[in-house]
């Protein structure tokens, strides 16, 4: 091999460790946000960072705190807000028996950020996490027909 495949070589090899070891950092920093939703009674379990509804359809879902590890980890109580950044496209409904658990409501067609947040400081203090996810709201499809007359006139 000459000097220059060597250098080469060790430049590829030095990117790829590179590669190896953001991947290994970005898994285990866990940048999304765990949810659960339930739509038709199936369970989407995972890192979800978007959703998409007819604007006649509601989504039930629950946060769920992770540690660095994503470990379940628990939140103050009565810390955690679930805000829809656009209130006319997606209401989110809170369960008042568990801060965590939601429901969204599409209203009209849009895009719109749902925004998490709560007090990972459990006791004095605080240390808000944050996390978001995307909502897209899209028209109903049509299913029918609806038939309007006008007054019945002489030919």
């Amino acid at each position: 091999m000459t000097d220059t495949q060597i250098l080469i070589a060790v430049i590829i090899a030095l990117v790829l460790l590179i590669a190896f070891l953001m991947v290994q950092n970005f898994s285990r920093q866990n940048p999304g946000v765990f949810l659960e939703f339930t739509i038709n009674h199936i369970k989407i379990k995972g890192i979800i960072t978007m959703i998409q509804l007819t604007s006649t359809q509601q989504v039930s879902g629950q946060l769920q705190p992770t540690n660095r590890l994503g470990a379940p980890a628990p939140v103050e109580a009565g810390s955690v807000i679930i805000q829809s950044g656009d209130s006319s496209i997606l209401a989110v409904e809170t369960d008042p028996d568990d801060e965590t658990k939601f429901r969204f409501v599409a209203k009209k067609a849009g895009v719109v950020q749902v925004d998490f947040a709560a007090d990972a400081d459990i006791g004095e203090g605080v240390a808000s996490i944050t996390g978001f996810v995307g909502v897209e709201v899209v028209p109903a499809q049509a299913q029918g027909f609806g038939v309007s007359f006008g007054q019945p006139e002489e030919q």
